[in-house]
């Protein structure tokens, strides 16, 4: 038995979930065709789709002379949401109406059922996460690499840690802590207590609202650090340096919890900007960041954080008015869609991992590799230093040359900053934070003073040419 069979013995025994029985299909099938009769739709059934949760009648429908589909259908939705309390949903490939009707009973997915599944067991995805049960009873996964960042919406009860534990838990069973890090924000503190002594995380939880900009600026400056060291050993994306034999570095899964919190700290625009820039360049730098939030009205969360996550969870919530976030109304613990970044829909029953369960995996882990060997804490200085928390950068041709325009041009002002830089040379943020960065570490700059100046320690362009080749 190897260590992740272990692992997964350590998890209550699965109870499977029981698949409707054939007779209770072709019951709710007979229904609806007597709907459809009593209507004088012409339209048929196409397919009947069980899952967990709810079983999808998909008809193709007959539509008017306009192209659109019959009135009559929407008459179908109110006669068969009386009966059934089912969910009416429009595809857009042909003109089909999908007819969600809730089971009987909702069925909870145990987690060692997915951990214990042939698919799970032959996946060949890189950051591979066991999400659930969909449609047919089939194990839905997916790959966290492809999936860049993730967006867990949802109220209170709805599913939204169990989801998160189920993504923690998944990255565990197939890597250790040495291939992937943690970064846990948990300004709740109780969610996520139990991994205080997790031997995956980066530095200690961060629980205090006013450390949050702090420790996300530095994962923006490391995944500057770790930009340069793929551009320079010119490869796309992480798995491919670590392939390069130029060096090893591990995932880092960021989890913001709850998303609404980080932005009712002092610096809440610092958060912000840090949480966009992780989201646009993280996932090429193996940063992938998990974000859960309670809140989704537009006046809780602004549009603009939704729509920068390509892949999205969403659970039962009160709020229905957010179409960007709620496409239907859902049953509650666990029954959940799984918005990909192609927009494709898929509604599931996620997997169920219980407190205790976790804490028994969690025990298993420290036994195997010990309680927080790798953890370091924060730097005490600001994120805006970057130059104390990256080891001395190399200059390539390129780099040297628009150091030296930096230094041209703000050297007869004797003012610093990286608005000036970006005005100079007309680049991004990040860019002219590295340039600073190269140009501290060759004591070409001072650090930043207290009031956030810096000053130039050179009076001439020859002599920051002199140190840029010490």
């Amino acid at each position: 038995m190897n260590f992740e069979q272990e692992l997964i013995e350590r998890l209550n025994p699965a109870d499977p979930v029981e698949p409707l029985s054939a007779d209770e299909i072709q019951q709710k099938w007979n229904d609806i065709e007597s709907i459809m009769k009593e209507l004088r739709l012409t339209g048929k059934i196409i397919r009947a789709v069980p899952s967990p949760n709810v079983l999808r009648f998909e008809i193709e429908a007959e539509t008017d002379q306009g192209g659109s589909i019959s009135p009559a259908y929407h008459t179908l939705c109110k006669q068969t949401k009386k009966k059934f309390c089912s969910k009416l949903r429009v595809t857009r490939k042909g003109y089909s109406l999908s007819l969600e009707i809730p089971n009987d009973r909702q069925q909870f997915v145990p987690a060692r059922q997915l951990f214990e599944s042939e698919r799970w067991k032959n996946t060949t995805m890189e950051l591979p996460v066991a999400l659930g049960i969909g449609d047919h009873y089939a194990t839905v996964m997916f790959d966290l690499v492809e999936a860049h960042h993730c967006l867990i919406a949802g109220g209170i009860g709805a599913g939204k840690k169990s989801c998160t534990q189920m993504l923690l838990a998944s990255l565990m069973l197939k890597h250790s802590p040495e291939e992937v890090k943690f970064a846990l924000f948990n300004l709740k503190f109780l969610p996520f207590s139990q991994y205080s002594e997790s031997p995956y995380l980066l530095h200690p939880m961060i629980t205090d609202y006013q450390e949050t900009p702090m420790g996300l600026e530095t994962l923006v400056v490391e995944m500057e650090r770790r930009l340069q060291l793929l551009a320079e050993a010119d490869c796309r994306k992480l798995s491919d340096y670590n392939q390069s034999g130029k060096g090893q570095l591990p995932y880092i899964v960021v989890v913001l919890d709850d998303l609404c919190d980080f932005f009712v700290a002092k610096e809440w625009q610092k958060s912000l900007q840090a949480i966009v820039n992780l989201v646009a360049k993280g996932q090429d730098a193996g940063i992938h960041l998990i974000a859960s939030t309670s809140r989704t009205a537009p006046n809780a969360l602004a549009n603009a954080i939704k729509k920068v996550f390509p892949t999205k969870f969403v659970f039962q919530t009160a709020f229905s008015g957010d179409s960007h976030l709620i496409a239907e109304k859902l049953l509650g613990k666990g029954d959940m869609l799984f918005i990909q970044k192609d927009q494709s829909i898929t509604r599931l029953q996620g997997g169920f991992l219980e407190d205790e369960e976790n804490v028994r995996l969690l025990d298993g882990i420290c036994d195997a590799y010990g309680t927080g060997n790798s953890k370091q804490p924060l730097p005490e200085q600001p994120a805006e230093e970057p130059a104390a928390v990256l080891p001395r950068l190399k200059i390539t041709k390129e780099l040297r040359a628009m150091v030296e325009q930096v230094v041209k041009a703000l050297l007869p002002s004797e003012i610093v900053s990286i608005a000036r830089v970006q005005r100079a040379l007309r680049i991004g943020y990040h860019r002219a934070e590295y340039l600073l960065v190269i140009l501290e570490q060759r004591g070409i700059i001072s650090q930043q003073s207290v009031q956030g100046t810096r000053s130039f320690l050179v009076s001439s362009l020859e002599e920051a040419k002199r140190k840029l080749q010490g």
